[in-house]
């Protein structure tokens, strides 16, 4: 048996193949819409040719069709009697992902209902042209407002896509600026849209370490890590999901992984209900603890950065020492010879003093055959 499952973020892979297995719900109808704390979700759909279908929503860890059964609260909140009031009986024209966010779209005649599973996950229903209506959690931020009456506008992403990864990573190596600090996996992440913990898969079948300097990456290996990918994702389009021995789970079996598989699954959707319905805490608790976790790594991320500013900072200041030092030898040099010439030629104590002044750039003296100079 398994140990308790490990929780974690849904990654833009995994909403992509949970948006595979949902496809059935084109073209069905909204029968209710239940809402259980404030991130957890369930509705019903009428399915052509398969009857009654329910897909399960947990912000902002996953979407999936579920067989659990689940009591309906004896009052519905504000926002599910708003969902209801608009949406049932409503035909679904579209349901998936947008782009390769981790946004997922249903789409009416009238109306669309976004589920955002970044952050801290949201709910958001507006009209066809964008304006919203209602959402889970209202949020206002430096980049957006989600709030009734606001237009709801995408999220962009610079970065290539999963499905557009460049055969030739290097010629991306070759612009990025900071080579020389940046490691093979930040560099990963930040050129391309894909989930950090599938990278270290990649890598470990392309056979090179996550924390490589960019710059020290050969063009060999960066060839093997972009086949090494883009193999990679042709295997998630069937996926195995399988939970390990150790608690954790995947959608697919992971070479990196040393545990033993302790339960393989027909589906995704199977493997959700039985990591966040079967075996998990409420949805309540699931928050609680995801959330002290980011926010411990976070944590642990700034105290990281603030070390290496400081490790930074105290090398550019041992630089400028080590530069001030070598600075330093060049003027003594240059004035040690001028002072050889000065006396061959029976310069004046004073005459002397002062062009080795003008040398070193502060006072210097002579005294009893010793040039003096005060260092600050």
């Amino acid at each position: 048996m398994p140990n308790a499952p490990k929780f974690r973020g849904l990654a833009n892979l995994d909403l992509r193949l949970l948006s595979n297995e949902l496809q059935p719900i084109n073209g069905s109808r909204v029968r209710k819409v239940y809402q259980y704390g404030d991130n957890e979700f369930r509705i019903k759909f009428s399915v052509p040719e398969k009857g009654s279908m329910d897909v399960a929503i947990l912000l902002p860890y996953t979407i999936h069709f579920t067989k659990q059964a689940k009591e309906s609260p004896e009052e519905p909140p504000t926002f599910a009697m708003t969902l209801r009031k608009h949406l049932e009986n409503k035909k679904v024209e579209s349901a998936s992902q947008f782009n390769w966010d981790r946004i997922f779209i249903f789409e009416f005649a009238e109306y669309k209902l976004v589920a955002e599973f970044f952050g801290k996950g949201n709910l958001i229903l507006m009209d066809a042209g964008n304006k919203i209506i209602a959402a889970s959690r209202p949020e206002e931020t430096k980049a957006r407002k989600i709030w009734k009456g606001e237009f709801y506008s995408f999220p962009g992403d610079g970065r290539s896509q999963p499905d557009s990864i460049p055969g030739d990573l290097q010629d991306l190596a070759l612009q990025e600026k900071n080579r020389e600090k940046l490691h093979l996996i930040a560099f990963l992440s930040r050129k391309i849209n894909f989930p950090p913990f599938y990278w270290e898969e990649v890598l470990f079948r392309a056979g090179v370490e996550p924390l490589t300097p960019l710059a020290e990456c050969t063009e060999k290996q960066l060839s093997s890590i972009a086949r090494h990918a883009n193999d990679f994702i042709d295997e998630m389009k069937s996926p195995k999901p399988v939970i390990y021995s150790d608690g954790s789970y995947s959608l697919l079996p992971l070479k990196k992984k040393k545990e033993e598989i302790a339960v393989s699954l027909s589906s995704l959707s199977e493997l959700m209900d039985k990591v966040y319905s079967e075996s998990s805490p409420s949805s309540s608790e699931i928050s609680k603890k995801v959330v002290e976790k980011q926010e411990k790594i976070e944590r642990k991320l700034q105290q990281q950065r603030k070390h290496l500013e400081e490790l930074i900072a105290g090398v550019d200041e041992k630089q400028k020492a080590g530069n001030g030092v070598i600075e330093h030898e060049r003027k003594i040099n240059s004035m040690v010879e001028e002072y050889k010439k000065m006396k061959k030629e029976n310069k004046k104590a004073d005459a002397m003093e002062k062009r080795l002044s003008e040398i070193f750039g502060s006072e210097v003296k002579l005294e009893k055959g010793k040039i003096i100079i005060e260092i600050s």
